[in-house]
């Protein structure tokens, strides 16, 4: 597994992404692709419902296994439990629980 730590601002979500696509060159673009989107939408919501860690930081961590690519992001949680919700089919946030 390959890792890094992150600020939890908006814009590591776009340095994550960079960072993913040039680890997992080895992959079918189509793949790095979808990967790098996924660690993009995990970092984008750890930053906007979560806290930091105790260090300040995001942990990112990733890797390719037999079955497929694994991306975890570690935050120090959220002041409330999250829940699922049921987004019209027009809206465009609410879904993040759900996939």
């Amino acid at each position: 597994m390959s890792s890094l730590r992150v600020s939890p601002t908006p814009a590591s979500a776009g340095y994550v992404r960079a960072v993913l696509r040039d680890d997992l060159a080895v992959l079918p673009e189509p793949v790095r692709e979808e990967v790098a989107l996924i660690a993009t939408e995990l970092v984008g919501n750890a930053v906007l419902h979560a806290r930091a860690m105790a260090d300040g930081q995001l942990a990112i961590a990733w890797g390719v296994g037999e079955h497929g690519v694994e991306i975890s992001v570690t935050d120090g949680g959220s002041p409330t439990q999250p829940a699922v919700a049921e987004p019209h089919a027009t809206d465009t946030r609410g879904r993040g629980l759900s996939i």
